[in-house]
């Protein structure tokens, strides 16, 4: 059986930090676009980012032309690592306590918002601009869903089959050419 015990008591200055505002948002609402724009400009701008690109296009090619593709597959897990991070700082503040898997609800909308991003993009790439449009898309229907008092399966339900039409989208682009 899994301890599901929630830790309470936690420090005041660790939930201020999406507790608080600053000009007048939401510490959360200000941190996550800044580590989206952070991680946007780096993949757009930099070489690690153009190295990314390539290996994530073709690992063999990449590997071929001499990129350093374990040392750049080391950076990016180790960057998502550090962005899981800080979800789950961001994610607990936001709740004031803490207990065993709080991410375990997100992940379906997670993939759904980042799958609806490719197909809002440039065809077979995962965007920046465009994750946030799935985010609020997929939020949208959610909170719409919570307002009309539906049980919170059916969220899960409509989240699975708009990532099930982003695939098949993406699926159906790709089989055209």
């Amino acid at each position: 059986m899994a301890n599901t015990t929630i830790f309470e008591g936690i420090n005041p200055s660790y939930v201020n930090i999406t507790g608080g505002t600053l000009a007048g948002m939401p510490m959360a609402v200000v941190i996550a676009p800044a580590i989206s724009i952070a991680i946007g400009v780096a993949l757009r701008f930099s070489v690690f980012g153009r190295h990314a690109s390539a290996i994530g296009d073709n690992h063999a090619a990449a590997k071929l032309v001499g990129l350093p593709v374990t040392r750049d597959r080391i950076i990016a897990f180790t960057l998502c690592g550090g962005a899981a991070g800080v979800a789950g700082i961001l994610l607990t503040s936001r709740a004031m306590s803490y207990y065993p898997e709080p991410g375990a609800g997100l992940l379906l909308a997670a993939y759904a918002a980042t799958f609806l991003s490719l197909s809002l993009g440039h065809g077979w790439r995962f965007n920046v601009p465009g994750t946030p449009v799935g985010v609020v898309f997929l939020g949208t229907i959610t909170t719409g869903l919570t307002m009309l008092d539906k049980p919170a399966r059916q969220a899960a339900v409509v989240q699975g089959l708009v990532l099930l039409a982003a695939v098949t989208a993406l699926a159906r682009k790709q089989i055209r050419r």
